[in-house]
């Protein structure tokens, strides 16, 4: 059964199916996290995701960190590697940062992500891959 979430993939058209779809990744439907469960199309849902593992992230990264190792002051960014696995689970997650000590936090916090809905490919749960930048600020 589709629910809302469902990117139209096939339809048939002027007397011909015809393939069609919004989603650049080639899932069905995005993991759902959080607050995500009202959304109502699958680009919100992608977006939704993304927002609440910021949120997330935001919340339980230690602040006071960079600053305690002696980078030189600005934007530092950040770049998350991870897999939401067909349980939802959060895997495989790897950290591009300034410091190794940044990168050991980072696997920390992502490692503590609730469980997700798994995104959905037909009618099966799939294992996606997200990236997901961040910027912490060095004073």
């Amino acid at each position: 059964k589709f629910n809302r979430f469902f990117t139209p993939i096939m339809v048939f058209e002027n007397g011909e199916n015809v393939i069609k779809t919004d989603s650049i990744i080639g899932f069905s439907r995005a993991p759902i996290i959080g607050s995500c469960k009202k959304v109502t199309t699958t680009k919100e849902a992608r977006n939704c995701f993304s927002r609440q593992v910021q949120i997330y992230f935001s919340k339980k990264f230690n602040p006071n960190l960079p600053n305690r190792l002696g980078l030189s002051p600005g934007r530092k960014r950040i770049s998350i590697q991870f897999k939401v696995n067909k349980k939802g689970k959060v895997t495989d997650i790897s950290c591009d940062a300034p410091h190794p000590k940044i990168e050991q936090e980072v696997i920390r916090v992502m490692k503590k992500l609730p469980k997700a809905t798994p995104a959905i490919f037909g009618l099966k749960p799939a294992q996606i891959k997200y990236s997901i930048p961040f910027t912490l600020i060095v004073e």
